[in-house]
């Protein structure tokens, strides 16, 4: 008897040869290797040719060592890896600079490791609702964007650097979501951009346990418009925004949450701009004495400006300090400036050292000051003018202020627990004790 198992196997091989002989061999869930330029034996001379013997579905896997001159279209691919060999770095430069070096396009599970993309108008772009991670690359000398997240798509970053771009380091809008992540003694760097650092377009942007550095950009480090950013710092890390054109801009209903060591530093006239928008930093000491909170300092006007309905909380003991110079501005210099907004001190902040007042509020402004420390500010301590309102629920620290600690003008008002503050110069104070005021209760 004939072995009808064996026949079946033996007949399927046939098919399969022959098919191969009619149509272009590909390969299925296939590990291949570029060497370029060039190539070389067992491996292809470009990435591109890589890709045209893959199937769309994968798992596929391409390796690439040496400087490859492409520029790269990943259409619906899914499950796919584009690596530089183990322990080096391979650098994909346009061969299109008026194209993009990488783009993928509806693509899922698409991870970049290991590259350098440079040269062309954006370094890579995730697009059209991709699913990418992208772990120690460099991307670098981009006539625009170093990097564009857009149209509901999705990233994860980790290890990786966005440097010299002629536009913004990193983009992320319409709709999509990017997480930067890192191990221990990892970071994620973007500087030397002639645009922002990071730009956020209605999306969400996180950034998970510090070792973010975004410093010498000729715009904002960070500005959002709309949308949700969080940042968590610590964790072994932190988080620093430096000498950047402007520090972090929360701007247009954009919803902003700190947690934990997070350093804004001489970032040209503003540290952090809050215009219509929520934002609460959360922050507190670590039983070694260590701060786990943000810092806002060196400033040449203002260390934090809040504008136009913008609402911010600040929760542990934040610095705002060392902010504004004699050269300033005299109406914007200061440690905390409030225009038609909110300000919510709680669990002992520090405004100290800054040139000017420590806290200014005017036009329609609203303060809740809670335990907090106001010292060795230029001017008063707190200022509250032009129908504004400050609100003390428990007794601040003044100290060492250059004029006094609260000072009003005749349109505004506060109240709360002033009991041992020295130097107010407020006509208007609510008090618990007085005579009764004339007024009815309408129902």
């Amino acid at each position: 008897m004939r072995d009808h198992d064996n026949d079946h196997i033996y007949w399927c091989l046939v098919i399969a040869l022959v098919l191969g002989a009619l149509s272009p061999i590909r390969c299925w869930a296939a590990d291949l290797q570029v060497i370029c330029p060039g190539g070389g034996p067992g491996a292809y001379p470009s990435i591109n040719a890589a890709l045209n013997v893959l199937d769309s579905q994968g798992p596929n896997s391409i390796t690439v060592t040496g400087t490859c001159t492409e520029n790269i279209f990943l259409d619906k691919r899914e499950r796919l890896v584009i690596q530089a060999a183990p322990g080096q770095a391979a650098t994909v430069v346009a061969a299109d600079p008026t194209a993009i070096v990488l783009q993928t396009f509806g693509s899922q599970g698409v991870v970049l490791s290991g590259l350098v993309l440079q040269g062309g108008v954006n370094g890579v772009m995730v697009n059209q609702g991709s699913d990418v991670s992208m772990l120690n690359c460099t991307l670098q000398q981009n006539s625009s964007d170093g990097l564009v997240v857009q149209i509901g798509s999705t990233l994860v970053i980790e290890n990786s650097t966005m440097q010299n771009n002629g536009g913004n380091g990193m983009s992320v809008g319409a709709s999509s979501n990017v997480t930067l992540a890192t191990s221990p003694g990892e970071r994620i760097l973007v500087q030397g951009n002639s645009g922002d650092g990071i730009d956020v377009d209605g999306s969400y942007f996180q950034v998970n346990f510090g070792s973010l550095t975004v410093q010498n950009n000729v715009g904002a480090a960070l500005a959002a418009v709309g949308g949700r950013v969080v940042l968590f710092g610590g964790g072994g890390g932190e988080n620093t925004f430096q000498n950047n054109g402007e520090g972090i801009d929360l701007l247009n209903a954009a919803s902003a949450t700190f947690f934990g060591k997070n350093t804004i530093r001489a970032n040209g006239d503003v540290g952090l701009q809050v215009l219509g928008s929520s934002v609460q930093l959360n922050g507190n000491q670590l039983p070694d004495g260590t701060l786990n909170a943000t810092v806002i300092e060196g400033h040449a006007t203002v260390g934090v400006n809040v504008v136009r309905l913008g609402e911010l909380t600040f929760n542990g003991p934040h610095k705002i300090h060392n902010n504004g110079n004699a050269g300033a501005d005299p109406t914007l210099m200061g440690g905390i400036r409030v225009v038609r907004g909110s300000l919510t001190l709680n669990r002992n902040p520090e405004v100290s050292g800054n040139f000017g007042p420590g806290i200014r509020a005017e036009q329609n402004s609203g303060l809740s000051l809670g335990s907090s420390t106001i010292t060795n500010n230029t001017q008063e301590g707190v200022r509250v003018t032009l129908q504004s309102e400050a609100a003390f629920p428990a007794t601040p620290f003044f100290s060492g202020n250059g004029e006094a600690s609260i000072s009003c003008d005749t349109t505004s008002l506060i109240s709360g627990q002033l009991a041992g503050i020295r130097n107010i110069e407020c006509s208007r104070i609510v008090r618990s004790q007085g005579p009764p005021r004339p007024g009815r209760i309408v129902q």
